[in-house]
């Protein structure tokens, strides 16, 4: 089961925490990564953006907003 991300974490990958163009990703060795899924159709947007991200053309706020976001 993931465990969804804290308040500091999403301080910490800016809009990203609430954004539903968002996915986060954690690899086999318990990395985590944030990828942006408007990367695979827009190229403007890189699949692994440099966080935090603070501004973006793409950001869409989820409906549950940051304390409960779902990367």
């Amino acid at each position: 089961m993931k465990s969804q991300p804290n308040m500091e974490q999403n301080k910490n990958i800016g809009l990203c925490a609430n954004c539903v163009n968002a996915r986060r990703i954690e690899s086999d060795r318990g990395s985590m990564f944030t990828m942006c899924k408007l990367s695979f159709v827009d190229p403007r947007f890189p699949k692994y953006p440099q966080l935090p991200v603070l501004a973006c053309d793409g950001y869409a706020p989820t409906d549950s907003g940051p304390d409960g976001a779902t990367l």
